[in-house]
């Protein structure tokens, strides 16, 4: 089974980098247009953010962390957007709502990172090395092969309905649910390391910043 994947994952990707190329780009765009974002905020707005997290910044090395509401949470928010890719994906607008979304995720960390760092200067930026980047390493490759895979079922929905297979349809969202369980089971790993790790390094490292 892992070979199989192994080999379509291989051969997928090198017959759409296009598809792994613009799904990248559209997260650094995301990022940019997201740290850009930080310039229009209302300044009531950041003066209403800094005092919260100056807070956070106050409490976190001895607060204790609900690691179990945090991974739940977490997971929930990940895994639902799975889900509604992989049916927008069946629908045949996969594509777009995926493209979407992709960017989406990259604003919201690109309006973090800014954020904290415009705000914090360098106590910031090693915030968010410290509270983001552990999980981030597989969310956002989670990221693109969700994204990845959600495109290559839209488009494989929409060539079977135009060619009137529609048997195999089936076939192929079988397929692409298995293929989808690996983004879940990186999601997982995510999830575990942003509600038991990072908390850790949180409250460790925070005392220094």
């Amino acid at each position: 089974m892992f070979k199989r994947f192994k080999f379509f994952l291989f051969n997928k990707i090198k017959d759409n980098t296009l598809i792994c190329i613009v799904l990248t780009i559209l997260i650094l765009l995301g990022i940019c247009i997201g740290a850009f974002w930080i310039g229009l905020m209302p300044k009531d707005n950041k003066e209403i953010l800094n005092s919260n997290i100056n807070d956070y910044f106050l409490l976190a090395p001895t607060y204790s962390f609900d690691s179990t509401y945090i991974f739940k949470t977490s997971l929930l928010n990940n895994i639902i957007p799975v889900i509604i890719l992989f049916i927008t994906s069946i629908g045949y607008i996969g594509t777009i709502f995926t493209l979407a979304y992709v960017a989406f995720r990259g604003f919201c960390l690109g309006f973090t990172i800014a954020f904290l760092t415009e705000s914090f200067g360098k106590k910031g930026f090693l915030f968010t090395l410290v509270a983001l980047l552990p999980q981030n390493i597989i969310y956002i490759p989670a990221l693109v092969y969700t994204g990845f895979i959600a495109i290559n079922l839209s488009n494989a929905m929409i060539r079977l309905k135009r060619e009137r297979f529609m048997e195999d349809r089936k076939k192929h969202i079988l397929k692409y649910l298995t293929y989808d369980l690996v983004a879940i089971a990186a999601l997982l790993i995510a999830s575990f390391i942003e509600a038991y790790i990072t908390p850790i390094f949180i409250k460790t490292l925070t005392p220094y910043l």
